[in-house]
């Protein structure tokens, strides 16, 4: 099916969860998906996927927002501590998730490392308690309702907001070098994000994964 589509002209539509959908498979085709923002709206497809766990963010609007709001939240992930993170620590980081089953001699790629690694790597960069790692990633994997049918979804949201305010309290008073503090400290023409904005966004990063050093923000919000 995927040869077939890759030489057929245009975009191949196909059912997805009972929907139908656009099925990309030629890089070309992909440029001017991503590009043509018209006929395929990101913020429309945000809106329809995840907004109603991760609430609003720059990805769900258009401009002018959508460039008021990137222009805000940009400079925290280009910031000179996240390259030092991605230098250093994150190696250190990656050591730490191996030997939790190093000694078995074996271990499983994705669930205990591909799974485990990008969210405990979020919290580190966002300047969270160490405590909070597996407790962050629990509640992100619940916010999309995978795996942890105690928890619903709307409840793990909540608690991720409830985990987030008292440290951006702390960093209003005490700012220090670390993503949540550039995202309260950020400020462009008079304007600064609100908490409910901030959290969106923190919402958002573990939906995605962790940001690469260069981000390209355009259709697709470029942190995954």
């Amino acid at each position: 099916m995927l040869a077939q589509a890759r030489t057929a002209p245009g975009l191949a539509t196909v059912r997805v969860l009972g929907e139908t959908g656009y099925l990309v498979t030629r890089t070309e085709d992909l440029r001017a998906f991503l590009g043509d923002d018209d006929s395929f709206p990101g913020a429309t497809t945000y809106r329809q996927t995840v907004a109603h766990q991760v609430g609003d963010t720059f990805i769900s609007m258009d401009p002018p927002d959508h460039d008021t709001y990137r222009q805000l939240t940009t400079p925290a992930f280009r910031s000179r501590s996240v390259t030092r993170f991605v230098d250093g620590p994150l190696v250190t980081l990656a050591h730490d998730v191996v030997d939790r089953f190093a000694d078995r001699g074996h271990g499983d790629l994705v669930g205990e490392l591909c799974r485990v690694l990008p969210f405990w790597a979020i919290t580190r960069k966002l300047g969270l308690p160490r405590g909070d790692d597996e407790r962050m990633r629990e509640l992100a994997l619940a916010m999309f309702g995978q795996r942890f049918a105690t928890m619903d979804p709307a409840t793990a949201a909540t608690e991720i907001a409830a985990v987030i305010q008292p440290e951006l309290d702390r960093r209003r008073a005490n700012p220090g070098d670390d993503v949540l503090s550039r995202l309260v400290t950020a400020e462009r023409d008079g304007r600064r994000l609100t908490d409910d904005e901030i959290i969106n966004h923190v919402r958002l990063l573990f939906a995605v994964g962790p940001p690469p050093r260069r981000t390209r923000w355009r259709t697709c919000c470029g942190w995954c």
